[in-house]
């Protein structure tokens, strides 16, 4: 049964089906102290399971809260969504900004982390980000393609 929540807000385009682009966006609390090997690890982990299942997207860290912006079809993405749910490196996972996507944004990257200095400067209010602003999101995304395009 799928999770309701985790469909985009708007209706499919006119012709789309599952299989085409959606974006699911979730902040949640890091319950491991990461050492910077330990978030590379995860991120290599991660970047060769999304290359294989058609996901791209970035992750923001501050140094307690992840922000992940996932783009990709619809079933691969609420399937990851679910695994990272029930991951016990993460707690109070909050999802928001779900939609379909036109085009991806991070179409360059399977996964890109971003680090705890350039997050609390793109994002110093991450602790707070929970989606009650949509636009806020895709500003985030609009500001870390600039930094990672520097």
């Amino acid at each position: 049964m799928k999770d309701t929540a985790l469909m985009p807000e708007r209706p499919q385009p006119a012709g789309q089906d599952s299989s085409d682009l959606m974006t699911l966006s979730y902040r949640s609390l890091a319950m491991d102290d990461f050492t910077e090997r330990a978030i590379a690890g995860m991120v290599a982990q991660a970047q060769r399971f999304n290359a294989s299942a058609g996901i791209t997207g970035v992750l923001l860290y501050d140094g307690c809260y992840f922000l992940q912006i996932l783009e990709g079809p619809l079933e691969q993405v609420t399937r990851l969504f679910a695994s990272i749910r029930e991951d016990g490196r993460h707690a109070a996972v909050l999802p928001f900004a779900v939609r379909w996507l036109a085009q991806r944004r991070f179409d360059d990257w399977s996964m890109r982390l971003i680090g705890p200095l350039a997050t609390r400067e793109l994002a110093p209010d991450l602790a707070r980000i929970d989606g009650a602003d949509p636009a806020r999101i895709d500003r985030l995304a609009a500001d870390v393609l600039g930094l990672l395009r520097r």
